[in-house]
């Protein structure tokens, strides 16, 4: 079972947003399919924060700055 953010619920609304507020509308149906696609890497923040589960890369960034610096 793979317990993903609430990319459905996003993706509704973008689909919901009045066209004449849209300045480019395949940038939009690029955010759709992008959101579509990468569903299951979207992690649900609440879910990990309930199972005590760290939400921010903090130690990874700091790792990853040491190196390249």
């Amino acid at each position: 079972m793979v317990l993903c953010g609430n990319v459905d619920d996003a993706v509704t609304y973008l689909k919901s947003l009045d066209p004449k507020f849209i300045k480019n509308p395949l940038r939009l149906e690029y955010a759709v399919n992008y959101l579509e696609h990468k569903k299951p890497y979207v992690p649900c923040y609440a879910l990990r924060s309930v199972m005590n589960y760290r939400n921010f890369s903090n130690p990874v960034e700091k790792a990853n700055d040491l190196i390249v610096a």
